[in-house]
């Protein structure tokens, strides 16, 4: 079996030795580092050598997630990108400091305000924008994001009714720093902006709506109650079939598998609350 690096293979000394019991109770298979030739995994002495480079290992592993923690709580209050993806409407380049700044990408931008402005002045509902988007062949959020895993996976995304309701109340948009927070008695987390230690927002780069626009664009999405009105975006049954357990919204959920012989889609229901 082959690793890159062991602090990569494993996190933890116990965890090594787990795998070494494994390995012998499977064909006694041996491991191998392919940039640490140290490793001897086939002498009589291996397992302390596995056992000590483990110990090592784990020591590294703390070691980086300590810095990674540390640098990202340095760079936390300031006007810099601290790294990852961007939300939909922004980009990463890199500014004349050399650090990694946000800036707004155009023609997602127009996207964004076009759907904004669509909700706001025509009848027109999520689902139904979120179709328009689909047959035009618009790159949604998660297509768009440069990943060579998700331009080799072939796989291709659609916008929904969800997704851009998501979309639009996220204060990303008004160029906010934004960070996740664990929700007080929940197991999940919220995304919300960075406040400095003078109590203000952080802001990265240029919003995308003014303030006034910002407003009205969520007493918009608060107070008006769409209707399903599109029958390939939103959930079938939606405010009729609830959950017996946790009474939140059943919505069809559709997961797709590449078999031998093409894409599969396999349905099933679920509730959308959270426990």
């Amino acid at each position: 079996m082959l690793f890159w690096k062991l602090d990569r293979f494993i996190r933890k000394a116990m965890d090594m030795q787990d795998m070494i019991h494994w390995a012998d109770k499977h064909g006694k298979k041996a491991f191998a580092s392919v940039t640490e030739p140290i490793f001897d995994m086939t002498g009589p002495f291996r397992h302390v050598i596995i056992s000590l480079f483990s110990a090592l290992a784990e020591m590294e592993a703390s070691n980086t997630a300590v810095r990674v923690r540390s640098f990202r709580e340095s760079v936390r209050e300031q006007q810099r990108w601290p790294g990852g993806m961007p939300a939909y409407g922004f980009e990463v380049y890199k500014g004349d400091d050399g650090a990694a700044h946000l800036r707004q990408n155009r023609h997602q931008v127009n996207v964004i305000r076009e759907i904004a402005n669509r909700l706001l002045t025509t009848e027109d509902t999520p689902a139904v924008i979120a179709d328009h988007l689909n047959a035009r062949k618009e790159p949604t959020p998660r297509g768009a994001r440069p990943s060579k895993r998700i331009q080799d996976s072939g796989r291709e995304y659609k916008w929904t009714a969800s997704g851009i309701r998501k979309m639009l109340k996220s204060e990303a948009l008004m160029g906010w720093k934004m960070e996740s927070r664990p929700v007080p008695g929940k197991k999940y987390y919220e995304t919300i902006p960075v406040i400095d230690s003078t109590g203000n927002k952080v802001r990265l780069a240029e919003p995308i709506f003014t303030d006034g626009q910002w407003k009205a664009l969520q007493a918009h999405l608060n107070q008006r109650s769409f209707s399903v009105s599109s029958p390939t975006n939103v959930t079938p049954f939606l405010e009729v079939i609830l959950c017996g357990y946790c009474k939140g919204k059943m919505r069809l959920h559709v997961s797709r598998r590449e078999t031998k012989n093409g894409r599969k889609e396999y349905p099933n229901f679920g509730a959308s609350a959270r426990a």
